[in-house]
């Protein structure tokens, strides 16, 4: 059933770019639609279209209409792609980076000069503009 839903998604994706350049809003719908439906089959393109959302604006609010308009099934599946939404791909995410910042090395401090330890030592005077 998935690959029946995935291949009708991609064939109105198909459509839907065939139909877009026309003055009705068909190939808006057909592209929306067959987008639902491949994101509600792949967890791939779910991951695609949530970094799509979130560097396209525009993107994120048609999917926010679309996500009211559509039924309760593929609601879900939108609301999973919301970039300001939480999920779990992004707490493990969080989860990858601390553990890669506890495993670097520190920072080697600058190794300080004579001049820099000595008493009297000023650091020059900054011109003025």
């Amino acid at each position: 059933m998935k690959l029946i839903l995935f291949l009708i998604g991609i064939v109105m994706i198909l459509v839907g770019l065939v139909l877009f350049p026309l003055p009705l809003p068909l190939g808006w719908i057909f592209l929306i639609i067959g987008t639902v439906l491949v994101v509600s089959t792949n967890k791939t393109a779910k991951k695609l279209l949530k970094k799509a959302r979130r560097k396209w604006g525009w993107l994120d609010k048609i999917f926010e209409k679309t996500g009211k308009i559509i039924p309760k099934r593929f609601r879900k599946e939108i609301e999973e792609t919301d970039p300001n939404g939480h999920d779990e791909d992004d707490d493990e995410d969080k989860e990858d980076e601390e553990e890669s910042r506890q495993h670097t090395a520190p920072a080697i401090p600058r190794k300080l000069s004579r001049l820099d330890t000595h008493p009297r030592y000023r650091p020059p005077a900054r011109p003025r503009s």
